[in-house]
C-alpha cells in the first residue's frame, strides 16, 4: 500500500510539470469513453424489444386474431456484442434516413425507396414513331450475338426483316466492289465498302455479309444472280465484260477483303471460323480464305503470273498432275487459276495436235476432281479463252475452229464447262482437218458454209 501511494505521489508530482505532464498525456493510454457508459441507441432499442414482447403478449383474443389475419413478422436479431456490429446493424435497418448509408450503398435510396416495386408506372401515352430508332437498335444490336456459322438470329421472329435488310446490304456492297475493281482509286471505294459494313454490329454477320457480295459478283458471269431484278441487264453484262477480259479482277477483290481485315472492320479469326464451318467450299469461299493470307505471301503480281505461265507450259510437256497440284498449293493463289486454265487452253490450241487436246482437257477434270481446281475457275478461264479468239484469229488463222473442237473435248468428254459458257464460243471460220497421226492442219480460205457440224475432219 505504501508502494502504490508512492508511485501516485510520483505521477502527480510529474504531471504538475508543463512539459512532462503534457507529453505523458499524449502517450498514456486512457480510456475516451468510459466503460460503464452505454449507447442510448442501444438502450433505445432494448426498450422498443420489451414493448413489442408486452403487446404480444396482451394480445390473446382469439376473435380479432381471426377476423384480421396478421403479417408474418421479421425475427427480432440478437443485439450484437460489438458496439461497431450494433451501429452497423441498425444502419442497415435504417437506411434511407442516413445520409452515410446512401453513399454506401451507391444511390440506390436516393428517393426513398425500400423496394424496387415501391413506384407507380408512368401513365403517359408514347407515340409510336419515337421509338423506331430504338426499336431498330435493338433488332439488329441485340437479335444475336453469338459468333459463328448458323446463328439463332436466323430463328428469332424477325428473321424475315433481318434477312431482307441484310439482302440490301449486299447489293450494296457488291455495287462498291463493281465500283472499286473497275477504278483505278481504290482507296475511295474502300471507304465506301468500310462505311456499309460500319452499320452490322456482329463480326460474323460482316463476314459473311462480304462472302454473299462475293458470290454475287462471282454468279453475274452466268447471268443467274440473285441480284439481277435489283439492276439492268446491261449492267450485268458490263460486270461480265470486266471480270472476263481483266486477268487481275480476282487478285484486286482479294486485296479489297485483305485491306478490310487489315484496318479492323473484319476479323482474321472470324474468316478462318467462318470458312472452316461453311457446309459449301466453292471459288467464292477460297477466295475469302486467302484473303487472310495474301499479305504474307512475299510473290509480287508479276512473279504470281509468271509461276502461273510457267506451270501452263509444264503441263503440256509431260501433263505430270502430282508436280502440278502440289505447286499450285504451294503456290496458294487461288485468285490467278483462271489465269492458269487460259493458258493452258492458249497453248492447246497452239500445239495443233489432237492427243494434245485430249490429255490436256483431262489433265484439267484431274485438277478439279482432287479440288485443286474449281469448276468456276475453269468456266472463267475459259471465257477468257473464248473472248481473246477473235484477236487470236489475226495471228493464227483456224483459231475460232481450234477452240470449237477444244470446247467440244470439254464438254462432251469431261464435261469441265456448263451450257453458257460454251455458247459463248465464237463460230469456226475455216476448215480443219487432222491426219492418222492426229496433226491439225487448216483450209487456207473461210468458208460461209463452215458451221459446228462440219468445221472438223479426220483422216482414218
Amino acid at each position: 500500500m505504501a508502494a502504490f501511494r508512492t508511485t501516485m505521489t510520483r505521477r502527480q508530482s510529474l504531471l504538475r510539470n508543463p512539459i512532462l505532464g503534457l507529453a505523458l498525456k499524449s502517450f498514456m493510454p486512457y480510456p475516451k469513453k468510459y466503460r460503464d457508459e452505454e449507447d442510448p441507441e442501444k438502450i433505445a432499442e432494448r426498450e422498443l424489444e420489451q414493448m413489442k414482447e408486452a403487446l404480444d403478449k396482451s394480445d390473446d383474443r382469439p376473435s380479432e386474431k381471426d377476423a384480421v389475419p396478421t403479417s408474418p413478422q421479421e425475427a427480432v436479431k440478437q443485439a450484437a456484442k460489438h458496439v461497431k456490429e450494433s451501429k452497423a446493424s441498425r444502419k442497415k435497418r435504417n437506411r434511407g434516413v442516413s445520409g452515410s448509408s446512401i453513399k454506401k450503398d451507391g444511390g440506390r435510396f436516393d428517393y426513398g425507396l425500400d423496394f424496387d416495386n415501391d413506384y407507380d408506372e408512368p401513365t403517359e401515352e408514347v407515340d409510336e414513331d419515337e421509338c423506331k430508332n430504338y426499336d431498330r437498335c435493338t433488332r439488329d444490336s441485340y437479335s444475336s450475338h453469338s459468333v459463328g456459322v448458323g446463328s439463332d438470329s436466323e430463328q428469332s421472329s424477325d428473321s424475315s426483316n433481318i434477312k431482307n435488310k441484310e439482302s440490301k446490304q449486299v447489293v450494296g456492297v457488291h455495287n462498291c466492289m463493281a465500283v472499286a475493281l473497275s477504278c483505278d482509286d481504290e482507296a475511295i471505294a474502300d471507304l465506301t465498302v468500310a462505311d456499309l459494313l460500319v452499320e452490322v454490329y456482329d463480326d460474323t454477320a460482316r463476314v459473311r455479309l462480304v462472302h454473299e457480295a462475293i458470290i454475287s459478283v462471282l454468279k453475274v458471269i452466268f447471268h443467274n444472280n440473285i441480284l439481277q431484278l435489283t439492276r439492268s441487264f446491261a449492267t450485268l453484262l458490263k460486270e461480265v465484260e470486266l471480270l472476263v477480259t481483266d486477268p487481275f479482277f480476282e487478285y484486286r477483290m482479294v486485296l479489297m477483303v485483305s485491306r478490310l481485315i487489315h484496318q479492323g472492320l473484319l476479323r482474321a479469326a472470324c474468316v478462318f471460323t467462318y470458312a472452316i464451318n461453311v457446309l459449301e467450299d466453292d471459288h467464292s469461299l477460297r477466295l475469302l480464305n486467302v484473303s487472310n493470307r495474301v499479305a504474307e505471301n512475299l510473290m509480287t503480281k508479276d512473279e504470281m503470273v509468271v509461276s502461273i505461265a510457267t506451270l501452263a507450259k509444264y503441263l503440256l510437256v509431260d501433263f505430270d498432275i502430282a508436280t502440278i497440284t502440289r505447286s499450285l498449293r504451294k503456290l496458294d493463289i487461288i485468285f490467278f487459276h483462271s489465269n492458269f486454265v487460259h493458258e493452258v487452253c492458249m497453248l492447246t490450241i497452239n500445239s495443233m495436235v489432237v492427243n494434245v487436246f485430249v490429255n490436256s482437257m483431262r489433265s484439267i477434270s484431274d485438277l478439279v476432281n482432287d479440288d485443286t481446281l474449281t469448276k468456276l475457275s475453269v468456266n472463267v478461264g475459259f471465257l477468257r479463252f473464248f473472248k481473246n479468239i477473235a484477236d487470236l484469229e489475226k495471228k493464227l488463222p483456224g483459231a475460232s475452229s481450234l477452240a470449237n473442237l477444244l470446247m467440244s473435248y470439254a464438254v462432251n468428254d469431261f464435261h469441265l464447262i456448263d451450257d453458257t459458257t460454251s455458247k459463248s464460243c465464237p463460230r469456226p471460220l475455216r476448215y480443219i482437218k487432222a491426219d492418222h497421226k492426229g496433226i491439225i492442219t487448216v483450209m487456207e480460205k473461210k468458208s460461209k458454209n463452215c458451221d459446228e457440224s462440219n468445221y472438223f475432219t479426220m483422216e482414218s
